[in-house]
């Protein structure tokens, strides 16, 4: 293909030899037919032969979450005997013209090696590619262009805040509190510690002999078994998030995922108002809040009612900004710990509270209030607490 400054040249060279002709003037018909044949041997020149360069190109991590780190690494070698011409290389990123670098002229079996960094700052598949190859004449007065590598993909998953579910039971705030109080709870086999009865506390967890020595009511802990497992429901109705909240109910959800999954726990995720609901495994799960957009159907209602038809007797936590339309035990299990997740800007006053309302907001909101909820400060709110 002739460039643009090629094509310019062709015609001021044919408009050159058409004067030199009209008006006889040999030196200027030498100049036009030359300028012309520049061209033509500029073009045959990139046509005939094509580098035989093989290129290759590894994302790595092809899934990482906002504002992490993701790179390309493009690998250029020479397959051929003779030594390879100057080349460009374009590689698109999404709607974006992306990376585009020269290789040198690379010697029989060269390689070269370059790199550049993906844009993370929004969630997100985001295509790589195709790759295109350019050469060009030493003029630049044509090109020839070829496909390399396919397209590939990279998924940038919500914003992830770091949470402790580890230190959940043992710890001395509203969610340990919370937890140590179910029923469901008292089933380990294996002792922990034993504590003073509290109001509230199970009587089935009554150390009875330890109670007849001291003559006050004494509570033995067990290691919790049902405690591993967490529950979510995030609620991704269009209608009632702006593109801040919805965003934190992502962000909230895979945080807790992503704990649950370090941690050990049984995970599993309601997407209500999605087509596919729930999840169980972690992969699939971000894939799918990577790409999640605002639903149209209000289905948190479906979603506690899917959640309800589950064995849950651990933590649930329901992602929401309708704080006010939950009760204490609206629609989730008895033995489990229910924590709401109020992802509003700002939180909703007045609203009547679950069993304990975690602020987020905010990504730095979530972690506070998460740390204070495991470490037993007040960001955290329980009913009948300050």
């Amino acid at each position: 293909m002739i460039t643009r400054f090629g094509l310019g040249a062709l015609i001021t060279g044919t408009a050159i030899v058409a004067v030199g002709r009209l008006f006889g003037v040999i030196e200027l018909f030498a100049i036009g037919a030359g300028l012309v044949a520049l061209v033509g041997l500029a073009w045959v020149s990139v046509m005939v032969h094509r580098p035989r360069i093989e290129l290759g190109r590894r994302i790595e991590p092809d899934r990482v979450f906002v504002d992490e780190v993701a790179r390309v690494e493009v690998t250029a070698t020479n397959g051929a005997w003779l030594t390879t011409p100057v080349v460009r290389i374009f590689d698109p990123v999404g709607a974006t013209e992306g990376a585009t670098f020269n290789v040198a002229p690379l010697g029989r079996g060269a390689d070269a090696h370059a790199s550049y960094r993906l844009p993370t700052d929004h969630r997100g598949s985001f295509a790589v590619g195709p790759m295109r190859i350019e050469r060009r004449d030493v003029f630049n007065l044509a090109r020839r262009r070829w496909r390399g590598p396919r397209t590939e993909h990279y998924y940038v998953y919500p914003r992830l805040v770091p949470l402790d579910l580890a230190q959940a039971w043992e710890g001395p705030g509203l969610l340990g509190d919370a937890l140590r109080r179910r029923p469901a709870l008292g089933d380990g086999q294996e002792f922990r510690a034993l504590r003073a009865y509290t109001p509230g506390d199970d009587h089935r967890r009554v150390d009875w002999k330890r109670t007849a020595r001291t003559g006050d009511l004494v509570i033995r802990e067990n290691e919790p078994d049902a405690v591993r497992r967490l529950a979510v429901v995030a609620d991704l109705a269009g209608r009632d998030h702006d593109e801040a909240s919805f965003e934190m109910v992502l962000t909230t959800t895979a945080s807790l995922a992503v704990a649950a999954a370090a941690d050990g726990y049984e995970l599993l995720v309601v997407l209500a108002g999605t087509h596919r609901q729930t999840h169980s495994e972690l992969g699939p799960l971000l894939d799918a809040l990577a790409l999640a957009v605002p639903s149209e159907h209000d289905g948190l209602a479906d979603g506690l009612d899917e959640l309800a038809r589950h064995r849950l007797d651990g933590l649930v936590v329901v992602v929401t900004t309708k704080v006010a339309g939950l009760g204490p035990r609206d629609s989730t299990p008895e033995a489990a710990a229910t924590i709401v997740a109020n992802c509003a800007t700002p939180t909703s006053p007045g609203s009547p509270a679950p069993e304990i309302t975690l602020d987020a907001s905010t990504p730095t909101a979530l972690a506070r209030s998460w740390q204070n909820l495991v470490a037993g400060r007040v960001d955290a709110v329980a009913p009948g607490r300050s």
